[in-house]
């Protein structure tokens, strides 16, 4: 009974230590940071894909939180950053018409910097569902 106590202790710690938390202390950059593709200051439809980017800062940690007012946020570890789908849809459903916000965290020599703060605004129209294009072969060839 002790060892099987003693083992979800041990997966509770562990749960913890890996959960993705927004640094509380930190220090502010000045410059943006540098982002690919760099979604700052852009309209976002209410139905796009979740706009998934690369942080091209150097740094031995990164944390990433996306909110808003209404109180949604989702937070991303690592470099390179994937939104979950289902809490992507519903941070732009709740927001139409309102403003979302991206901090970007990174660590550096024990050390914590904030970048400003990227926003967007949630568009209230919806994007086109389907979207198609033609490919012109003549602008594909190389001059040789």
């Amino acid at each position: 009974m002790n060892v099987f106590l003693y083992f979800e202790l041990l997966l509770l710690m562990l749960l913890v230590s890996c959960s993705k938390q927004v640094p509380q202390t930190y220090t502010a950059e000045k410059k943006s940071a540098v982002v690919y593709p760099d979604y700052n200051g852009i309209t976002i439809p209410c139905n796009i894909a979740p706009l998934n980017f690369q942080i091209n800062e150097d740094a031995d940690e990164y944390v990433t939180r996306l909110y808003s007012n209404s109180g949604n946020d989702i937070v991303v570890s690592g470099k390179t950053i994937q939104f979950d789908l289902k809490d992507w849809k519903k941070l732009l459903n709740d927001n139409k018409g309102k403003t979302i916000h991206v901090d970007i965290f990174a660590k550096r020599n024990g050390v914590w910097y904030k970048y400003p703060t990227m926003n967007n605004l949630v568009a209230t129209e919806p994007i086109d569902e389907y979207i198609s294009y033609r490919l012109d072969r003549k602008s594909t060839r190389l001059n040789s």
